[in-house]
C-alpha cells in the first residue's frame, strides 16, 4: 500500500503521537491532578494551559515558522521538534516532575506542534500523488492513531506500575524520541531528494 517513504512517514506521525501529545501529556495530566486534586482547581489551571499554548503557538507562527523552515530545510525542522521534546523531557525529570515544570514544557512543546511541526507534515505530503496522500493520511489518523494511543497507554501504566511515573516515565520517553530521530531525519533527507529530483510517491 505504502512506499517506504510514505511508511516512514506515518512512522514519524505515530513517534509524535507517542511521545508527546499522549505519554508525555499523561504525565503532565497526572501531575495536575496530584498537585491540585479539587476539579474546580484542575479546570482552572488547564484553561491557564490552553491559554498559554494558544499565545505560543501564534508567536511562534508568527516570528519563526516560515523563516525556521526556509532557514534550515524541512530534514532539521523535523529533527527539532523532537530534540526540543527531548530536551524538555530532562528538564521535568530534573525538576522532579514539578508541576509548572510541566506546564511550561507541554506549552512549549504544543506550541512548537502547532507552528513548526504540523506545518513540516503537511511539506512532506508535496512530493506524493493524491492517492498515496489520500490513503496514508486515512492511515495515521485511523490506524496509526489508535495505535499510538495504545502504545502510550501501556508505557504509562508500565511507568505507574514500576513506582515513579515521573522517572521511569522520561526514560521511556527518551527511548521513544531516540526511536523517532532517526525516522525524521531519513523521511525529510527523502523528501529533500525526492523534491530536488521531481519525483512524485505513487
Amino acid at each position: 500500500m505504502f512506499t517506504l517513504f510514505g511508511q516512514a512517514q506515518s512512522n514519524h506521525h505515530i513517534w509524535r503521537k507517542i511521545g508527546m501529545q499522549l505519554f508525555v501529556g499523561l504525565q503532565f495530566k497526572a501531575a495536575t491532578q496530584d498537585a491540585l486534586g479539587h476539579i474546580e482547581k484542575v479546570a482552572q489551571f488547564m484553561s491557564y494551559y490552553g491559554l498559554a499554548v494558544n499565545i505560543l503557538s501564534f508567536l511562534f507562527a508568527l516570528i519563526g515558522s516560515s523563516f525556521f523552515i526556509r532557514r534550515f530545510g524541512l530534514k532539521i525542522s523535523l529533527i527539532t521538534y523532537p530534540s526540543v521534546l527531548a530536551v524538555l523531557v530532562l528538564c521535568t525529570w530534573f525538576a522532579s516532575g514539578a508541576l509548572m515544570a510541566f506546564f511550561i514544557a507541554m506549552a512549549v512543546i504544543k506550541g512548537l506542534s502547532y507552528a513548526l511541526n504540523n506545518p513540516c507534515k503537511e511539506i512532506m505530503y508535496i512530493p506524493t500523488s493524491s492517492d498515496i496522500k489520500f490513503k496514508a493520511k486515512s492511515w495515521i489518523d485511523v490506524q496509526g492513531g489508535r495505535s499510538a494511543k495504545a502504545i502510550g497507554g501501556a508505557c504509562y501504566s508500565l511507568a505507574s506500575k514500576l513506582g515513579s511515573l515521573s522517572a521511569y516515565g522520561s526514560i521511556i520517553s527518551l527511548g521513544i524520541i531516540g526511536a523517532w530521530i532517526p525516522v525524521a531525519w531519513y523521511v525529510g533527507k527523502t523528501n529533500q531528494k525526492m523534491v530536488e529530483e521531481n519525483k512524485i510517491v505513487e
